[in-house]
Order: C-alpha cells, then sequence, then structure tokens
C-alpha cells in the first residue's frame, strides 16, 4: 500500500499576515482568498487564524479596526514535508485541523488539512458497504434553526455550541446554510443581525442521502470544497451532518485491518498503526484539556443509559453547567488561567457525583452531567450540592468563580437535543436571575 509523502499532499496556496494588521483586513483577506484560515507572521513564529476564531469574538458592534492580536490565534505544530503521511496522523489529537509543513532548513513551506488528508485517501480501500446513514443516525449535536429564526438568534447558537455551521430547516428539509462564511461577509457588510436568517444563509444545500457508502460520500467531498456533508434520507428529510475529521476516521480504521493482513511483510507500519489508533480513540471519547468525556462520547452514553433508564422505568435527569464570567476571567488573567479554571473545575465536578453519574465537557466553558435513576427534586439536591462545590473551591490567582446550572428530568422516548434545550433554557433563567444559582425547568 502506498502512503503518500507530507509535501505530496500539503496544500502550498498560503495566505499569511503580520500579526500587526487588523481583523477587519483579516475578514476581507479570507473573502477574498476564500480561504477559511489566515497563516499569521510573529517574528520567528508561525499562528494560524480560524474563521471560526472570529466568531468568538462577536459582540454588537464588533471593532474591524482591533489588532489580530487581540483575536484567539493558535501556534502551529510543524512537520517536515519529507515525512510519512503516517507521521502525522497522531496531530489529529490536537484541536487545530492545521500543521505547517517546513523544509529541512525549518521555513514554512506549506499547510496540511483535514481536507488534505481526505484527499489523499484512496476510495477503494474503504468499506463500501458502510453507509453514511450508520455514522449520522446517532448524531444529534449538530444546529437546527428555521428560516424566520433571526441571525441574532442564529449566531448565539453558533457560538454557545461551538459550531462553525447551522442548518436551516423547513419540515424536516434542509433549505439553507449558514456558515463561518457567511459570518464574516456579516461582519464585513455591517449587516443587520435583528433580520431572519433566511437573508444571509447559503442556499440551494448539496446534500448526501444517507444509504450513500463512504466511498461515494469521500469521493462526493474531495469534488467540493465542504467540511462537512449534510445527510438525509429518501424524503429529503434532513438526518444530521458528518464531517470530514469522521470520514478520516472510518479511512483510517480500515487502513488499520488492511494492514494487519500483510502483518509479516509490514510488521513495523501494522505497529504504528495500532499505536495511533488507541491514540485516535481515547481522543475520540475525552477533552484533551479536562480530561473528561466529550460532547460525542456523551451522545453515545445518553443514548445507551436513556434505554436502560426506559427499560426499567427509572427516572434519568441533566445538569447543565456554565462557568460564570468566564470571558471575564480570560480576558483579565489570560487563557493559561482559563484552562486552569476549567481543569479544576472538571476535578470539582466529579467529587459530589456518583460512579455511575456522568459528567463532560459540553463546549467552552459548559459541562454537563448526567444522572441516571434520578428525578428532578434529586438533581436539583445534586445540582446545590455542585454549585457550593465549585464556589467554595480554591482557583489560582485567588479568583472567585461560580456557576450557574440548569436541570430538568428527561421524558420517556425524549431525545437529547429536546433535553438540553429544556436543561439550557434553565441555566439561561438561572443566569438571568443573577448566576451563580440553580434552576429546575418548569413547563
Amino acid at each position: 500500500m502506498f502512503f503518500p509523502y507530507i509535501k505530496d499532499i500539503a496544500s502550498t496556496e498560503i495566505t499569511t499576515l503580520s500579526i500587526n494588521h487588523t481583523i477587519g483586513e483579516a475578514i476581507q483577506t479570507m473573502i477574498k482568498s476564500d480561504h477559511r484560515s489566515i497563516v499569521i507572521i510573529d517574528g520567528h513564529f508561525n499562528h494560524i487564524l480560524l474563521a471560526q476564531d472570529i466568531l468568538t469574538l462577536n459582540s454588537d458592534e464588533l471593532d474591524l479596526d482591533l489588532p489580530i492580536s487581540e483575536a484567539v490565534i493558535h501556534r502551529l505544530p510543524k512537520i517536515n514535508q519529507e515525512k510519512n503521511i503516517l507521521d502525522a496522523i497522531h496531530y489529529l489529537q490536537e484541536p487545530i485541523e492545521y500543521i505547517a509543513t517546513t523544509d529541512d532548513e525549518g521555513n514554512l513551506v506549506g499547510l496540511l488539512s483535514h481536507s488534505d488528508l481526505i484527499n489523499s485517501t484512496d476510495p477503494e480501500i474503504l468499506m463500501e458497504s458502510y453507509t453514511i446513514g450508520d455514522v449520522v443516525k446517532s448524531q444529534k449535536n449538530d444546529i437546527w434553526v428555521k428560516s424566520t429564526d433571526s441571525t441574532e438568534f442564529v449566531l448565539k447558537k453558533m457560538k454557545q455550541s461551538d459550531k462553525d455551521c447551522a442548518t436551516v430547516i423547513e419540515d424536516g428539509i434542509p433549505v439553507g446554510v449558514f456558515t463561518i462564511k457567511d459570518v464574516l461577509r456579516l461582519y464585513r457588510d455591517h449587516n443587520d443581525i435583528q433580520l431572519p436568517i433566511s437573508n444571509y444563509m447559503t442556499q440551494p444545500v448539496e446534500v448526501l442521502t444517507a444509504s450513500s457508502s463512504v466511498k461515494q460520500a469521500i469521493e462526493f467531498i474531495k469534488s467540493k470544497p465542504f467540511k462537512r456533508l449534510i445527510v438525509v434520507n429518501l424524503e429529503q428529510q434532513m438526518i444530521g451532518m458528518i464531517l470530514q475529521k469522521e470520514l478520516i476516521s472510518l479511512a483510517y480504521n480500515n487502513w488499520s485491518s488492511i494492514m494487519k493482513q500483510h502483518q509479516q511483510e509490514l510488521f513495523e507500519i501494522n505497529h504504528l498503526l495500532s499505536e495511533q489508533a488507541d491514540r485516535y480513540k481515547h481522543l475520540a471519547a475525552f477533552d484533551p484539556l479536562t480530561k473528561l468525556y466529550n460532547r460525542y462520547k456523551f451522545i453515545e452514553l445518553y443514548a445507551t443509559e436513556s434505554l436502560a433508564m426506559q427499560q426499567r422505568q427509572h427516572a434519568m435527569s441533566i445538569i447543565m453547567i456554565d462557568i460564570d464570567y468566564f470571558k471575564k476571567i480570560n480576558d483579565e488573567y489570560g487563557h493559561n488561567t482559563g484552562d486552569d479554571v476549567l481543569r479544576i473545575t472538571a476535578e470539582t465536578l466529579k467529587k459530589p457525583i456518583r460512579n455511575v453519574d456522568i459528567v463532560c465537557r459540553w463546549g467552552g466553558e459548559e459541562f454537563i452531567v448526567l444522572l441516571p435513576t434520578v428525578d428532578e427534586q434529586q438533581a436539583m439536591l445534586i445540582a446545590e450540592k455542585l454549585r457550593l462545590a465549585i464556589e467554595q473551591e480554591t482557583f489560582p490567582q485567588g479568583l472567585r468563580v461560580t456557576a450557574s446550572l440548569g436541570v430538568c428530568e428527561a421524558q420517556d422516548d425524549e431525545g437529547l437535543e429536546e433535553v438540553v434545550s429544556r436543561a439550557d433554557y434553565a441555566l439561561y433563567q438561572a443566569k438571568k436571575q443573577g448566576r451563580n444559582r440553580s434552576v429546575l425547568f418548569k413547563q
């Protein structure tokens, strides 16, 4: 089997800007170059500014004259362009989807992305019988909105969920998408975010049916400049999305299977693949910062626990937790302190709960706790224990950290999306009532 060199698959079309340029210039450059990222040159270091990071700066009036240094920029890992593609796989554990490729002198010569990895994958080695519907059928964490929803509402949902795309749905059918590119144009043109999202969404929507094979999905995404596929059933109703990284995972697992059939001849490569597979499994289940389960693993665990609770006719509840004024902590004390706060909060949340309870990092400064066999009244007592534990915890630099919590009990046959929506509403009420409190969702 042929494993290409990094130099054969990395993109050499790099858009760069000095760190002294403004956010407005960065947005304009992204739109002009049709790139979702820009390499930021800062002396001997290379960073990357992602279009998604522009969204985190969203406010009532985004100041386009702010320097790029005010945005969240990420240090780029490096790999020599003469390395093999297998040497790059462990970089998939990094939260950034880009790797700087360098020559022997360490000079930047290209960028390696998930897209490049997808485009280097031979579709013939993929499982033709494995359908896209099998991948997305349990995933309910993408953002679905209506065409009449305000743009401000959609931006808020994208920001809260840490997503760079929302799908506009009417009667279950996708009629438009609102991506980070649309967000950039929105900011550049100073458009009115009170208007319905239908004014700014991209349409029509290109979709793939759930019965399509992984091979067909790979070929489709190769032919389109997409980071994700929208998957529909035969009635054209949306089922969900599949990301490039999920396709990479499927392709990589199949590589491992093929290598095992040639164990004698390719023992060293097979050993490397086995090690990387273990790392990737861990990456797929755990948040690297807090060591808690991540959102994808929580979705899987919720489905299992929900079925078990229904069969045994037991109650089940969830608690949504959001650290109060977390952005202020990052702004005043720096992101390293912010990361410390997240790690300590994660450890604090694990102490008062039972072994059967499940706690995960939902995204950003949000956490979620699943409580099997617990009704809403019991869940409120647990929520208060968690809130007090956080309030009384010792944090760096003498910080006093508090959290707001939303509690709700899952109903029979209710999907995770609906439960989270109700818990999120209770969390919103907790913040509205002054923060540092627990609120139970009430009909």
